[in-house]
């Protein structure tokens, strides 16, 4: 991958910035448009109560739980305490809209909720909360036969918040353009255990409670839009992580041995990373009972502490065909070119290709056959070339 740019980190953290801004400011622009496509269909309201069905349920009690001994993996993701609970539930349908409010809470760490809305099929959008509390064991470590734990006996527990929305929007007058915008943020904040091999031998495991902050965001555009039999598709994916959590440092001897690391370092540490793929596919129905499909994807993986990256691209097609009387005829063909700016790591390129049929000679009997052949060429790796 010789002669690509590489951002430097400040030109690449604007980078990412302007790209999560558009991002969101698109998802806005499509929700701001919905909402005013609903508030000009319910601008009458005397209208939109004709006819309206209309629901409402709400519920308070008190949920007692009681634990004996260990909670194990029984309450693993349950919030085994006693509390008061609520819920909730709207629901409304009227004129071709619809809406649906849902929620239920157990505690500030124990609650779910969700926002369904649908205005005349043009705006679809679904989006849901979630917060629960994910309790984590510590192994003892005493099958080892030398270890260190520094938190002996300590149970973790990581908070984990789930937002997810999921958005689709048909504009009226093209009826075969659809559009989507989901987006989806965890955070997973708390603690856990993080073990190492250290100290003075390859089989002496250090224990350490790690501090966990970490948010990874997934976003997905696309459009699909259908012109006479042949299905067009386009998506953009988009996955980035961080996390702020400081590493815990293990002691791993002073110099000599064999062992590759020396001194205090860091362990544990996930790094920084975003991923973006670009995907286009299409569907065509062609005379003579075939059919064609094509789908080409080009991403690219970057560590945002070392700014090595990884690049794909992957081109795909498949032609079907039965055209002939009682057979049918499949041929596919699979190019993945994987690259990377990371020293003497490896790369490949990997092209596949196959051929098989399907027949019925006779009643009630089938025949098949199929040939596959692989091709893979590696760079920075023996051996070269696999066939």
């Amino acid at each position: 991958m010789q002669g690509k740019k590489v951002f430097p980190p400040s030109d690449f953290g604007k980078n990412i910035l302007s790209n999560r801004i558009g991002i969101r400011l698109l998802i806005m622009l499509m929700s701001l448009t919905a909402l005013l496509v609903f508030a000009y269909k319910v601008s009458k309201a005397e209208d939109l109560l004709k006819g309206g069905e209309y629901l409402f349920d709400a519920s308070i009690g008190y949920n007692y739980a009681n634990v004996d001994d260990y909670r194990g993996k029984v309450g693993e993701y349950e919030y085994l305490h006693s509390s008061v609970e609520g819920s909730f539930d709207f629901q409304g349908n009227a004129q071709r809209q619809y809406l649906d409010l849902w929620g239920n809470y157990k505690n500030k760490n124990d609650q779910q909720y969700l926002f369904d809305l649908d205005v005349s099929r043009i705006f679809q959008s679904e989006t849901s909360y979630s917060r629960f509390i994910h309790y984590l064991d510590n192994d003892p470590l005493t099958n080892q036969d030398f270890y260190t734990d520094f938190e002996q006996g300590t149970n973790h527990s990581i908070i984990v918040q789930n937002i997810k929305s999921e958005n689709t929007f048909r504009i009226p007058f093209i009826p075969n353009l659809q559009l989507n915008a989901d987006f989806r943020q965890l955070n997973r904040k708390g603690h856990k255990q993080a073990t190492t091999v250290s100290h003075c031998t390859e089989c002496h495991v250090t224990s350490k409670g790690k501090r966990v902050n970490q948010t990874t965001e997934y976003v997905d555009l696309g459009a699909e839009v259908t012109i006479k039999g042949v299905t067009f598709n386009y998506d953009y994916k988009q996955k980035s992580f961080h996390d702020s959590g400081d590493a815990p440092v293990a002691y791993y001897g002073s110099e000599g041995g064999d062992f590759p690391i020396r001194g205090f370092q860091e362990y544990s540490r996930v790094p920084d990373s975003k991923t973006s793929v670009n995907r286009f596919r299409g569907n065509a129905a062609l005379p003579f009972r075939s059919s064609l499909h094509f789908d080409y994807q080009v991403g690219e993986t970057r560590n945002r502490d070392t700014d090595y990256e990884r690049d794909f691209t992957s081109t795909a097609v498949q032609f079907s065909t039965a055209s002939l009387k009682y057979v049918t005829f499949n041929f596919n063909y699979h190019d993945l070119d994987v690259d990377n700016n990371v020293p003497d790591a490896m790369e490949k390129d990997i092209t596949r290709r196959s051929v098989s049929f399907k027949t019925k000679p006779w009643k009630k009997n089938y025949l098949r056959g199929s040939y596959r052949w692989e091709d893979i060429d590696r760079r920075n790796a023996s051996p070269r070339t696999t066939r």
